[in-house]
C-alpha cells in the first residue's frame, strides 16, 4: 500500500477515494504535499481562499497524477522558478485569459483530464467559501463562449466517478471498488461513464458533460453558481 500525506484537516467524501488510491500503487503518482503556508500563498496570488476539498488535496500532494498515472492530471501550486510560464494553479487560467480563451474571473483551472479537456472549480470573489464550487470541464479547443461544461457538482464527485470508471476499465479487483462503494449492477456491465455519473452525481446539469455539446457560457455559470462580489481579504 502506498503511504502519502494526509490533509490536516479531513473533509467528507475525500478519505475514501485516498484508501482507494493508497491500495493501488499504479493509480497514483504523487508529489509532497503542500505546507499551509505555501496554499495560503497561492490563495494570496489568486485573490481567493480555495475550497476546503481542493485545499486538502494539494495538502497531500502538491500537484499529481491520478488514475493510471495520467487520467487526470492536477497543477501544482505554482511553477517552478525561472519558468513562469509551466502551468500551475496560480497562473494557468490568467495565462488562457491572455491568449483569449473564454475564461471567466471565477473559474481557477487547476489540471486537465486525458482527452485534452482543463478541468477548473467555480470559485467566485467573495462567496462564502462553504457554498457550491462545482469542477468546470473546459474544451480544449474553445471556438466559442459555451465552451464550459459542469462535470462535477463537488470535487469529491467529480473524482469519484473517474475513479471508478478507471476501476472498471481495468477489471479492479473488488477490495478496490468496495472502498467506493461501487453498485454490483455497474461492477458487472461494462464500464459506462453516463450511468456512472447517474450513480455517483446524479445532481448534474447533464449526465453525459461535454464542452463542445453541452456547454455553458459565463454568465449561464454565474446565473446558475454565482459570481464575484468583493475582494476577498
Amino acid at each position: 500500500m502506498q503511504e502519502f500525506t494526509r490533509p490536516r484537516v479531513m473533509v467528507p467524501n475525500l478519505e475514501p477515494l485516498l484508501e482507494c488510491w493508497a491500495i493501488s500503487d499504479a493509480f497514483v503518482e504523487l508529489n509532497e504535499g503542500a505546507s499551509d503556508l505555501q496554499i495560503n500563498q497561492a490563495e494570496e496570488m489568486l485573490g481567493r481562499r480555495l475550497p476546503p476539498v481542493l485545499r486538502a488535496l494539494y495538502q497531500v500532494s502538491n500537484g499529481c497524477k491520478l488514475l493510471g498515472k495520467g487520467d487526470i492530471e492536477i497543477d501544482p501550486l505554482w511553477p517552478p522558478f525561472g519558468n513562469e510560464s509551466t502551468n500551475a494553479l496560480v497562473n494557468r487560467a490568467d495565462i488562457l485569459r491572455q491568449w483569449g480563451w473564454p475564461i471567466p474571473d471565477e473559474l481557477v483551472i487547476f489540471g486537465n483530464i486525458s482527452d485534452g479537456n482543463l478541468i477548473g472549480m467555480w470559485v467566485p470573489i467573495g462567496l462564502n467559501i462553504n457554498a457550491s464550487h462545482p469542477v468546470i470541464q473546459i474544451s480544449a479547443l474553445p471556438t466559442n463562449p459555451k465552451c464550459m461544461a459542469v462535470a462535477g457538482t463537488t470535487l469529491c464527485r467529480f473524482l469519484k466517478v473517474r475513479t471508478a470508471y478507471s476501476l472498471l476499465k481495468c477489471r479492479c479487483t473488488s477490495d478496490l471498488m468496495d472502498e467506493l462503494d461501487v453498485p454490483d449492477d455497474l461492477r458487472n456491465a461494462p464500464p459506462d461513464l453516463a450511468r456512472i455519473y447517474a450513480w455517483a452525481d446524479p445532481d448534474l446539469p447533464n449526465l453525459m458533460p461535454d464542452p463542445d455539446r453541452n456547454g455553458f457560457d459565463a454568465e449561464e455559470l454565474r446565473n446558475k453558481y454565482g459570481q464575484n462580489q468583493k475582494i476577498w481579504e
